[in-house]
């Protein structure tokens, strides 16, 4: 490697370290939400409302890792695990697309670790760790569907990892699916690749996740909390204008995605260059 290259990594390296200590700073407050003190107050009550969410992962790695919660070392563990995540992530970006440039591949990492989504999912402390992790299964499910040597071990690896992200907390199928629509958006040269490999762990991620939710089923009684809270279309009629106005964005802006991928899983089938799509 050529001292400018080493010199433009380490700058995107301190640039995503910088940036993303400066994002997270406010993090290092040792605050409380309620679903914090409540862990607090009574670590089993809380994780017994997980499960009854479907979030099993969490409660996994609770039980494995985290006998007696401490809400202050926290930002100590993620934050800088936030930092190894968006260098994860720019190494990925290096070394499979090599149309884009130095600063743009710094700007995508940087992006992705910074965006509100992550920063909103990490405003409840008592899971930000669990959420790291899941981003991190999200990155290297990602990075074992991109090389050309794919193979059924690499499907079923980043299968897996795509599964426990869901059951860590079901919003991680926004990030597999986003890291697939920016893999194809991204990898031009590597689109069959992409659909052949990315996508069939997608979909055994899905089972596996549908399978432990039916199985856990039998010895739990799910909430409705969350379909209340999240899954709002059944309240369209109740929301303002705009709140309208963006919740038909998004059903539109989900619809071309679909669109998109039925087109190119088409092209793929009719044996037409993927690149051509560009």
């Amino acid at each position: 490697m050529s001292k400018t290259k080493i010199k433009q990594t380490s700058v995107s390296v301190i640039g995503i370290a910088v940036t993303t200590l400066a994002t997270y700073l406010p993090y290092f407050k040792n605050t409380y939400g309620i679903d914090t003190s409540t862990m607090i107050l009574s670590q089993k009550q809380m994780l017994d409302g997980y499960l009854s969410q479907g979030r099993f992962g969490i409660v996994w790695l609770f039980h494995l890792f985290i006998r007696n919660y401490n809400n202050q070392i926290v930002p100590f563990i993620v934050v800088p695990l936030l930092v190894l995540a968006g260098i994860y992530l720019y190494f990925i970006l290096k070394k499979f697309d090599k149309s884009s440039s130095n600063f743009a591949l710094t700007l995508f990492a940087i992006v992705f670790i910074n965006n509100p989504v992550v920063y909103s999912q990490l405003y409840f402390k008592m899971q930000a760790i669990h959420i790291v992790i899941g981003l991190f299964c999200v990155l290297i499910g990602t990075h074992l569907c991109l090389p050309e040597n794919k193979n059924v071990v690499k499907i079923i690896g980043g299968a897996v990892l795509f599964g426990f992200s869901l059951l860590i907390y079901q919003v991680f199928a926004f990030f597999i699916f986003s890291m697939f629509l920016l893999s194809m958006l991204l990898f031009k040269e590597k689109r069959t690749q992409i659909l052949q490999s990315m996508f069939p762990s997608l979909v055994v991620a899905g089972i596996i996740y549908v399978i432990s939710y039916i199985i856990a089923s039998m010895t739990i009684n799910y909430s409705s909390y969350g379909t209340e809270t999240y899954m709002m279309w059944n309240k369209l009629g109740t929301l303002g204008v705009f709140q309208k106005l963006g919740a038909i964005l998004m059903f539109l802006i989900a619809l071309g995605y679909t669109a998109l991928f039925v087109i190119t899983a088409l092209r793929l089938k009719s044996g037409k260059k993927l690149t051509e799509c560009s």
